[in-house]
């Protein structure tokens, strides 16, 4: 039986923030971007979206996306896998919504498995490699370079994993922590995820 942990799938959310972060790069300890006028930037090369700002997100961070906001969020539905063959079909749809107000963003997304029986989900320390496992993984181009950012990933158990984007790309440093919550949710059709990052 294959699971879809060989097929996860990464994105990138493009953030445009205020000029008082412009032009830096993250440090270790440093917090998240401070201010985000919009979320997700369109690439030739990714699926993309814009999202509009909201006065304030209300709903339950249960990983259901149930809420009434979540019908009207803009999606990313058109994801592509990186491995094992990058921009490959991905046996599962996954679907990204993003919500973002002026002091947080929120991401829903749903992974779809034609097997759920088949999620493989046993890592519980914060922080833990999800490679071998099912994850999604966020990768946050705040300083639009293309070579460093933010991640954020968590597995159908709820188990975190962040740090960030260093070395021109090529390194993550799981030091860093960040203050962030994320709750899962599985069903008949694949599991998935709220993730919701402060950002003033």
């Amino acid at each position: 039986m294959q699971s879809l942990r060989s097929t996860w799938i990464s994105f990138v959310i493009l953030l445009l923030i205020g000029t008082q972060a412009q032009g830096q790069t993250p440090q270790t300890g440093e917090a998240a971007p401070q201010t985000a006028t919009a979320a997700a930037e369109p690439d030739e090369d990714r699926p993309g979206l814009r999202a509009a700002t909201v006065p304030q997100i209300e709903l339950q961070l249960d990983g259901v996306l149930s809420e009434p906001v979540w019908a009207t969020a803009e999606s990313i539905t058109n994801m592509r896998t990186i491995e094992p063959e990058e921009g490959g079909e991905p046996v599962g749809k996954t679907i990204v919504k993003v919500l973002v107000s002026p002091k947080e963003i929120v991401f829903g997304i749903m992974s779809n498995d034609p097997d759920p029986s088949g999620i493989i989900s046993f890592s519980k320390a914060r922080d833990a490699e999800l490679d071998d496992e099912d994850h999604v993984l966020l990768v946050l181009d705040t300083f639009l370079d293309g070579r460093s950012g933010y991640v954020f990933a968590v597995n159908p158990s709820g188990t975190r994993f962040d740090g960030l984007v260093s070395a021109q790309g090529t390194d993550v440093n799981s030091n860093w922590d960040a203050v962030w919550e994320a709750r899962t949710a599985q069903n008949g059709t694949g599991w998935s995820t709220e993730i919701r990052i402060p950002i003033k």
